[in-house]
């Protein structure tokens, strides 16, 4: 590795404690979304509102934004806490490449088959990590100059998504030795143009392409949001609200005897459990 043990454990610290602050501020960062949709597209809210019988007091009112104003105050702590432990480009290079070169070495000194397997899913959990943050990270503007840094930038990525990643996955060891020394050259390079022309030429000539390399729409539409994952999501909880509001009004229309009240609570327990479950295969797939 191009870093002795101490420092990639270094980094793999503070990498653990930015997701964590960071999973804690989206944590709440939604659950302020929850408290708003809820009131608004609930079916009580909208009937006390056309009968002009105000659900809530101005005292309520009052006590209600001071309490947001303490949250989203305690969350700008909490995401500056964040921001301590983030890494500069260098650094996060440093840890995926590092971090992939570890796994690997692993996995060919591993005397079971069973170990084997485990450091190789390591491995492809961090390259696709790897790949997330340079789509998040490496991006270059349309300014001409620059076009040429953009290219090789962009020849970067689909070497990760069509090269790498696919045989990482696959674990055949003649490609996954090959790959060890992508990364092995790859930790010691620097973030400059000529560096990564340099590596984009082993992955071109040593790994063949899985798939076409030509993005389509659908393609371009995934990476968007993986780089945009505050829109992402916020279309998510939207869509969530309106198939509560939706089924609750169903529900209300053809069910008999159901009450106000229990499509308020029916709306409210099945968006809990849609977000409940987002969130839950969000977190494992990171």
């Amino acid at each position: 590795m191009s870093i002795d043990k101490e420092k990639l454990k270094e980094l793999e610290r503070r990498v653990k404690k930015y997701k964590k602050y960071g999973k804690i501020v989206w944590g709440g960062i939604f659950s302020i979304l929850l408290c708003i949709l809820v009131p608004i597209f609930s079916f009580r809210f909208a009937v006390e509102a056309m009968r002009l019988e105000p659900p809530i007091t101005y005292l309520e009112i009052v006590v209600t934004l001071l309490g947001f104003v303490v949250w989203f105050a305690l969350l700008k702590f909490i995401a500056d806490r964040a921001s301590m432990y983030d890494l500069d480009d260098e650094e996060w290079k440093a840890f995926y490449t590092n971090s992939i070169l570890d796994n690997l070495e692993k996995y060919f000194e591993a005397k079971t088959k069973g170990f084997r397997k485990d450091y190789r899913k390591n491995a492809l959990k961090i390259a696709k990590e790897f790949l997330s943050c340079m789509e998040k990270r490496w991006e270059v503007g349309s300014f001409e100059p620059v076009r040429t840094y953009r290219d090789t930038i962009s020849n970067l990525k689909k070497n990760m998504k069509f090269r790498v990643i696919p045989y990482i996955k696959d674990g055949d060891d003649k490609l996954l030795r090959k790959i060890r020394g992508i990364m092995y050259t790859f930790s010691f390079h620097q973030l400059r143009l000529e560096h990564l022309d340099q590596l984009n030429t082993p992955m071109s000539q040593d790994l063949p392409p899985t798939e076409q390399l030509k993005a389509g729409f659908s393609e371009q539409c995934q990476r968007y949001f993986k780089a945009h994952r505050i829109l992402k999501h916020s279309i998510v909880v939207a869509g969530f609200a309106v198939t509560s509001i939706v089924l609750g009004y169903i529900g209300m229309t053809y069910v008999e005897n159901l009450s106000m009240e229990g499509v308020w609570v029916g709306s409210i327990t099945l968006f809990g459990i849609l977000i409940g479950v987002y969130f839950t295969k969000q977190s494992k797939g990171e």
